[in-house]
């Protein structure tokens, strides 16, 4: 539900009838205030308002307190304004940080995988060495393998992943 336009929340918003309504999101406030007031909007509608009140009570003050070459008078409305904000949300907003739930997350493990590449990769991995200027001809067929190639490797990946020795 990122937009009030999106193909999401339009699907979602066709549920009347619904005596409980929660959504689960990583990073809503951090993304946009749009997102945040999207997600608010479905699960307890009118809550931060109309979504021309809420851009002009509460997005553009903080906003345009948060930039820089902003008076003390636009900063100081800002901060009131985030406070207020806070304090409306505050009972209809549960947030978990990784800080809080630390103990609760399995230790990280990380592991690297050598894999030998393709032919496909191959070819696709010597594309971008040809000389420049590429030919029409060239620039078709690193296309094609682009193409046929069921993901996209990027290179930076590939230097990283696959030794000399594989190749």
């Amino acid at each position: 539900m990122k937009t009030i336009a999106s193909k999401t929340t339009l699907a979602l918003k066709g549920f009347k009838d619904t005596q409980v309504r929660l959504a689960l999101t990583g990073t809503a406030l951090q993304n946009s205030f749009q997102e945040l007031w999207c997600l608010f909007d479905w699960c307890n509608p009118d809550a931060l308002g109309s979504k021309k009140v809420f851009k002009k009570s509460v997005t553009e003050p903080i906003l345009t307190g948060q930039v820089f070459g902003a008076t003390v008078s636009q900063v100081g409305k800002a901060r009131l304004c985030a406070e207020r904000f806070q304090l409306l949300i505050k009972p209809m907003f549960l947030r978990r940080t990784k800080a809080i739930i630390k103990d609760q997350l399995p230790t990280k493990t990380d592991m690297v995988v050598f894999a030998a590449p393709s032919q496909l990769q191959r070819e696709v991995w010597e594309c971008p060495r040809l000389p420049f200027p590429w030919s029409a001809e060239r620039f078709s067929l690193r296309r094609q393998a682009f193409n046929r190639m069921s993901f996209l490797i990027c290179r930076p990946f590939l230097h990283f992943c696959c030794s000399s020795k594989v190749m």
